[in-house]
């Protein structure tokens, strides 16, 4: 199903539509269709983060927003003037979701970082088949530290930790 929606929507913008202050897509340059914005359900991740890059909080939420299951493609997919935060990660993995949905690529872009956190087992080691992956909590990298993990995290569309390499990667915190 085509889009009514325009690609390069700003954070201003977002937040408008949001509000319910941006009702039509012909006012923002796309085809004439009322705007269904769609947010995930209160206390998701993704929801928290977008609502932090377009400086709104639930009260700001207007009225038109219907709030859905997080990140599931349908209510997005099978409505022409729907619009809802959808992270990239979430849009190719496992499965690619391109024919279904259609992802801002310019304008607004949050990065979030990504975190690999472990259960710690009552101060147990990591388990000798997890180290070549995490680590070994000490310091000594698994996978997951090497610039080839990061180049792979930042493909996928997630940010690296600040000083994670030096300061986090690799050690138990």
């Amino acid at each position: 199903m085509a889009s009514h929606g325009v690609n390069g929507l700003t954070n201003a913008q977002l937040a408008s539509i949001y509000k319910c202050q941006t009702t039509d897509w012909s006012q923002l340059g796309g085809t004439s269709g009322t705007i269904q914005p769609l947010i995930p359900q209160p206390g998701s991740g993704t929801r928290g983060f977008f609502e932090q890059q377009l400086l709104i909080t639930d009260a700001d939420l207007g009225s038109c927003v219907t709030t859905v299951q997080d990140e599931v493609a349908t209510p997005i997919a099978t409505n022409a003037n729907a619009i809802a935060p959808f992270s990239k990660p979430k849009s190719v993995f496992p499965v690619n979701l391109s024919s279904q949905i259609k992802l801002n690529t310019t304008g607004f872009a949050g990065f979030r970082s990504l975190y690999l956190v472990s259960r710690d087992a009552g101060g147990a080691t990591i388990p000798a088949y997890l180290q070549p992956f995490v680590g070994d909590g000490t310091g000594v990298n698994g996978w997951v530290c090497d610039f080839t993990a990061q180049n792979e995290v930042i493909r996928e569309g997630f940010g690296l930790l600040p000083g994670h390499t030096s300061d986090l990667c690799g050690f138990a915190i």
